[in-house]
């Protein structure tokens, strides 16, 4: 049994009969048993009514030989469930007090906020960019937790604009938080912890521009890690393929980032800073953390370079995506990594909203952290399909993998 929420109304019944009231999820059993060789069928006789849910049954008839054991009752999939928050926009936050639940805590209204779920199943949301305490739409740095059904402020201020507490370099600071930003990159690693890395915010001095700062979340403290506490610094790419504890990824907001089997992380992308330019442009470099250093593995560290994608399904050394910001990745079931669109310098050097899928296969990029041929495969899914029945271009993405 699969229900989205209990006390629902559901009642399923077996051969038309024998009515069988279910409000919560687990097993369940009917009250009148059946004979051995004689047929079941069970049905929903009435669906869920609080919230209104679709239930189906799976493997729900037969001949009974032995205890059935393998009915299942799906409820509530594909069906979205309004879970908290206001129904009008530009809301204020209700704060609570810090580090307390309650039913009435809620954030603010608020975009392009960092995010993490941590290994209970709690979501945890850091800044954005949104309505702060006075009514003004500024970079948040405020951090919140949403556990059984509550938000809880955990910790940042209520303003907005706010430049963070950085402490030292590597060390936990007790009242540390990291500056307010949006369009940042997070990740939460294999021990629990939590990871923030550049965005669009203010930095130690008050500077509102793009970030390269990485820091992290454990413990109930925050730790400055690495990069600049300055906003705008470039890039320090060092040599392609060799890890050292000075290279760092230029300021940038909105890449892409994802961890691989071995728990590394690897960043691609995003609009900041090269390894020299003072002017903002899109990146195409691939970056590795690991063991506390940055790798340049591929890519451009020149910004606005066109992609190239090769033949269509073929991996090739020479391959790469062009630089974009803001396009969707995920990972596979086979570990392997994709892209699609964003905005992008396309082949032939012309940028704009681009959707075209790209996918880092294991043979190319090993994500189990090996990179072996540093080859990236760039490959048009074509269906048959009219350009209508493709995704459209678009800013500004999330994507999931079911």
């Amino acid at each position: 049994m699969n229900l989205v929420e209990s006390n629902g109304g559901l009642i399923l019944q077996n051969n038309g009969k024998d009515d069988l009231p279910v409000n919560a999820n687990g097993s369940f059993h009917f009250a009148t048993t059946i004979v051995s060789g004689n047929a079941f069928n069970v049905t929903v006789q009435t669906q869920p009514s609080s919230p209104v849910q679709q239930c189906t049954v799976a493997n729900g008839s037969g001949m009974a030989v032995a205890n059935v054991n393998n009915v299942k009752v799906e409820c509530g999939h594909n069906e979205w469930a309004w879970m908290a928050g206001s129904q009008t926009y530009n809301q204020l936050s209700t704060n609570g007090t810090q580090g307390t639940p309650a039913a009435g805590n809620t954030p603010s209204s608020r975009q392009y906020a960092a995010t993490w779920t941590d290994s209970s199943g709690d979501l945890w949301l850091f800044g954005g960019y949104g309505e702060d305490s006075n009514s003004t739409l500024l970079p948040m740095n405020d951090f919140w937790k949403f556990s059984a059904g509550e938000w809880t402020w955990m910790g940042g201020p209520t303003m907005g604009g706010q430049i963070g507490n950085y402490g030292t370099l590597g060390v936990p600071t007790a009242n540390g938080i990291p500056g307010a930003r949006f369009e940042a990159v997070s990740w939460t690693d294999s021990s629990g912890n939590f990871w923030l890395f550049g965005g669009l915010g203010v930095d130690s001095v008050g500077h509102e521009a793009n970030l390269n700062d990485l820091l992290k979340y454990s413990g109930g403290e925050w730790t400055w890690m690495g990069g600049s506490a300055v906003a705008n610094a470039n890039g320090i790419y060092g040599s392609l393929g060799v890890p050292a504890p000075g290279n760092i990824p230029g300021a940038r907001t909105e890449a892409a980032v994802w961890l691989d089997s071995s728990g590394s992380v690897w960043l691609f992308g995003g609009i900041g800073y090269d390894g020299s330019s003072a002017v903002v442009g899109m990146l195409g470099d691939l970056w590795k953390y690991s063991a506390g250093q940055w790798t340049w593995m591929g890519g451009s560290n020149v910004t606005n370079q066109k992609g190239i994608y090769g033949t269509q399904g073929v991996a090739a050394a020479s391959n790469v995506p062009g630089a974009r910001f803001g396009a969707y990745h995920w990972i596979d079931a086979s570990g392997n990594l994709w892209l699609f669109g964003g905005c992008a310098y396309d082949s032939t050097g012309t940028s704009g909203s681009i959707k075209r899928p790209v996918e880092v296969q294991r043979r190319a990029m090993d994500l189990d952290g090996r990179v072996r041929a540093g080859e990236l495969v760039g490959c048009l899914r074509n269906t048959g399909q009219a350009i209508r029945e493709q995704p459209s271009r678009r800013p500004s993405r999330r994507s999931f993998v079911d």
